[in-house]
């Protein structure tokens, strides 16, 4: 009998797998996944360039899109509602003679601005600096910050950072932060929802499906899909967990390195410096944790649902991918939070030195990043890596976030 009980812990996700096949929510999560997409058909998935290409068109007025100058109306409305400052009456001015260019080059350095709209009688510019998967470096924010205040001096000016999560500008990145407007591209799918009835025809088909594909590569939140997916795992966890460990197993780089990531945080967690931290063996990119002290100033009961689904925490404090160079980032999940929640949310943004204001429709706020630089260990496979330097570098990141809680929440709470 002993023979035969290992053969049957390996069979049992396997014949899961295969009623999964016709289960009905698979069938229709397969569906939603598979639905013909003219911008899966070229590629674009989470190419920054080519999403960039995508709006500039649409932000062009004499493009053939049929909306005129309505996209950037409806983009400065949502960006004043961000940061009330300054250009709220250009959002119902006639922009029709805006001006879009894209990969405008700034300089000796030969970066370029990823898209730069202007117009020249109303004497506005706006900035745009679009993340989709790679990080801000070597300070190009000042380098386009500079190159915009000496072209157009005496100009409104409008700064816009765009990202999936809409993180504001980190201060070791740019010397002015709080001039760089976060945007998320979840508010630009909300907007281009409402910009589609006023298209021409097939120019709205082009903007639905722009929008099924943020959702499809999780650039935006797909509820429909999440509500799928949530109970596709609740029913076929075995599953989803054997595919996760063979496809980031411990024979991989980023296997060995997660792994030690996770010996590091539970080690925290048995000493009572965390409350909560992902177990040795759960799956996942994304290793979170969390404090006591934070748990009781963002008053963490999940208690309801929110940013991370049904008795969502208030907060998180991530080991942040790539896993090859992670950073240990504080991420507050204000999403359907109360108002005394996101009021103490909103205290520690202030006193963080950041004025974007947190919003209860916001689902996640990156407010503070510290790198980890095991990037710099420069390991090219498992068999480099050296565990005792890796748990170094996390901790010491660790380390720097917990004295930045501490310096923090000992100011709000005297």
């Amino acid at each position: 009998m002993t023979g035969m009980s290992e053969p049957v812990k390996t069979i049992e996700p396997v014949s899961l797998a295969m009623t999964m096949l016709s289960d009905l929510d698979f069938l229709e999560a397969n569906s939603l996944l598979h639905k013909p997409n003219m911008f899966d058909m070229v590629g674009m998935s989470r190419q920054e360039i080519r999403h960039s290409a995508f709006l500039a068109w649409l932000l062009e007025p004499s493009n053939p899109h049929g909306l005129d100058d309505l996209f950037i109306r409806r983009l400065l409305a949502e960006l004043y509602k961000a940061h009330p400052e300054g250009f709220a009456s250009f959002a119902v001015k006639d922009l029709s003679n805006l001006a879009v260019e894209r990969e405008v080059t700034t300089g000796a350095k030969k970066r370029r601005i990823d898209i730069l709209c202007y117009d020249s009688n109303e004497r506005l510019v706006l900035c745009i600096e679009n993340k989709v998967d790679s990080q801000l470096h070597d300070r190009q924010l000042d380098n386009y910050y500079d190159y915009v205040e000496n072209t157009y001096p005496g100009w409104c000016r409008v700064y816009v950072l765009l990202s999936p999560g809409g993180e504001p500008a980190p201060e070791q990145q740019c010397k002015n932060p709080d001039e760089w407007i976060p945007i998320s591209y979840e508010t630009i799918a909300r907007i281009f929802d409402g910009l589609v009835p006023y298209a021409e025809s097939k120019s709205g088909t082009i903007i639905n499906d722009y929008v099924r594909m943020l959702k499809k590569e999780a650039i935006v939140e797909d509820k429909e899909l999440d509500e799928l997916a949530k109970n596709l795992y609740l029913k076929y966890a075995p599953v989803f967990d054997m595919v996760y460990a063979r496809y980031v197993g411990d024979d991989s780089l980023d296997g060995e390195l997660r792994a030690i990531y996770l010996k590091v945080l539970n080690e925290y967690k048995s000493k009572g410096a965390f409350t909560w931290c992902h177990g040795e063996h759960e799956p996942g990119r994304y290793l979170g944790f969390t404090t006591g002290r934070m748990d009781k100033y963002l008053l963490n009961n999940q208690n309801r649902r929110g940013s991370w689904g049904d008795n969502s925490r208030t907060y998180t404090y991530w080991v942040y991918p790539p896993l090859s160079n992670p950073s240990i980032k504080l991420e507050l999940g204000p999403l359907n939070q109360s108002e005394v929640v996101v009021e103490r949310m909103n205290r520690l943004v202030k006193e963080i030195g950041n004025k974007q204001t947190v919003l209860p429709t916001n689902r996640y706020r990156k407010i503070i990043s510290v790198p980890t630089h095991i990037d710099s260990l420069k390991y090219e496979d498992k068999t480099d890596v050296n565990p005792q330097a890796v748990e170094n570098k996390l901790r010491t990141a660790i380390d720097k976030m917990l004295s930045k809680e501490k310096e923090y929440l000992d100011k709000l709470e005297n």
